[in-house]
């Protein structure tokens, strides 16, 4: 029993003896790196939305005239909706033979497709503007993105942010003031959108699109180093 109990007595002080070593290991250690998160939520003040128009007929000037015609009315309708002649691109022009395979191979026409992109800060009128250009030729709808113009301010603020979140967790696992050597940002910016989603309430009624709340995250590392 009592060589039970020595060796107990023996263990249980090495445990301790090297947990003492390990403490004085860390609080000898001249430098340590903490990853500090940051986030903002801002509401978005810039729409770009993203559309396209198709057509196909079996002569290929026919089918180039009649895409180049309903294109130059839809950006007379945008410029009359305020957007500027700037914010206006074209992103992506295609013109190629379709084919019936179901028929072997039957040809079906020259196909051309123009994608725009505009950029707008009416937000309220996206519904309208949207459903003006539909009605005028566009049948292809590519999507939305709500963004930020002065997107760098926020960011900024994030990464304020992620260093205050960094020296409080040094300031948790060393319990004191701690100087930082190097701040090094370990991630580009990365924006989440939510519920920013377009959706139509009805066939007949104007499409409404929420534009929601903009998550802006910055991630960075800090080398800290005792005082």
């Amino acid at each position: 029993m009592k060589k039970i109990i020595l060796i107990l007595l023996i263990t249980f002080s090495f445990l301790i003896s090297f947990n003492t070593s390990t403490q004085l290991a860390l609080a000898q250690n001249e430098q340590i790196i903490v990853i500090g998160e940051g986030e903002v939520f801002v509401t978005p003040d810039t729409a770009i939305i993203y559309v396209g128009v198709e057509t196909i007929d079996t002569n290929l000037s026919t089918a180039q005239n009649e895409n180049s015609n309903i294109v130059n009315n839809l950006i007379t309708i945008l410029k009359d909706n305020n957007i500027s002649e700037n914010d206006i691109k074209t992103k992506e022009f295609n013109i190629y033979q379709k084919h019936d395979y179901s028929q072997g191979e039957k040809f079906t026409g020259y196909f051309i497709s123009t994608n725009l992109e505009f950029k707008t800060k009416e937000l309220n009128n996206i519904g309208t503007i949207i459903n003006q250009l539909i009605e005028n030729g566009v049948n292809k709808f590519n999507g939305i993105n709500f963004t930020l113009e002065k997107f760098d301010d926020a960011y900024n603020q994030a990464l304020e942010n992620a260093l205050e979140n960094a020296k409080n967790k040094a300031f948790s696992l060393y319990n004191k003031e701690l100087n930082i050597i190097k701040i090094v940002e370990e991630k580009n910016n990365i924006v989440c959108l939510r519920n920013n989603m377009g959706y139509a309430q009805a066939i007949n009624e104007i499409t409404k699109f929420m534009k929601g709340e903009l998550k802006i995250n910055a991630t960075i590392s800090v080398i800290f180093e005792n005082k």
